[in-house]
């Protein structure tokens, strides 16, 4: 069951499912894992974040299509809302 959908401003379609997986359409580019159940997600340039049900915040490459980092920020339940905010991020 899809629960989440994201239109990027590059053409590609993001789904979050109730399960482990997160769907990156565009022809079909490829799937990405997650560790639980996606509850949350957002995209900024090539930046995937999800926020998962066991309490991961998990980030992916999308050059890559692979999980950058991760890091565990809740301990008693899931992540429900994650949001990238453009100007308040510091490049490297």
């Amino acid at each position: 069951m899809i629960i989440i959908i994201l239109f990027t401003c590059w053409g590609f379609i993001i789904t979050f499912h109730f399960s482990d997986v997160i769907n990156i359409i565009f022809k079909v580019i490829g799937e990405l894992k997650s560790t639980d159940a996606v509850f949350c997600g957002d995209i900024c340039g090539n930046v995937c974040a999800a926020g998962c049900g066991d309490g991961n915040l998990l980030c992916y490459n999308l050059d890559t299509m692979e999980c950058a980092w991760g890091y565990g920020c809740e301990k008693k339940g899931g992540i429900k809302f994650v949001k990238f905010v453009p100007e308040k991020m510091k490049r490297f």
